[in-house]
């Protein structure tokens, strides 16, 4: 069952944007990286800024990967790769993978599908979300989460902009 969410205003949303891998993407693309608190984010050029009229093949997109910050990776470094492949005014859609290992994070509201890999979210309340091709997960804004992979995971994720 899905709940609705609590919208926050632009000043105290989590943008996605203000993660280190879309920033990454974001300076790929020659593209300034907006200041998360205001309107600006819309400006942000993706693969297709013309909206949702597309069909991707989620396993053979390029990513972009770059090393997660040493305090989210409390078993050595680790390089996620990104791509935001559209958005529209008030959506994200992207692709995501985690190499096999161990990372850390504070979560944006998120809904996500398991296109290839294995592992587990264990979230702070201890509850364990298994990870697995066809999983569909559904995060929660400021949860705190553990992502422990065994086999290199990608997802498809979908979060309001």
């Amino acid at each position: 069952m899905l709940h609705a969410v609590d919208r926050k205003s632009a000043a105290t949303r989590r943008w996605h944007t203000s993660t280190p891998e879309c920033q990454s993407v974001a300076q790929a693309r020659r593209t300034p990286v907006p200041n998360p608190s205001t309107d600006a984010c819309r400006g942000v050029l993706t693969r297709h800024d013309v909206g949702m009229t597309e069909a991707y093949d989620a396993n053979e997109v390029d990513l972009r990967f770059t090393d997660l910050p040493p305090d989210k990776c409390p078993d050595g470094v680790v390089a996620t790769g990104v791509d935001m492949l559209a958005a529209t005014e008030t959506l994200e859609v992207g692709v995501w993978e985690h190499p096999v290992g161990v990372s850390t994070d504070v979560e944006t509201d998120e809904i996500f599908v398991v296109v290839s890999g294995s592992g587990r979210v264990i979230l702070d309340d201890g509850r364990v979300l298994d990870l697995r091709p066809g999983t569909v997960g559904v995060l929660g804004a400021g949860e705190r989460t553990r992502w422990e992979i065994d086999e290199t995971l990608r997802k498809v994720w979908v979060v309001e902009r």
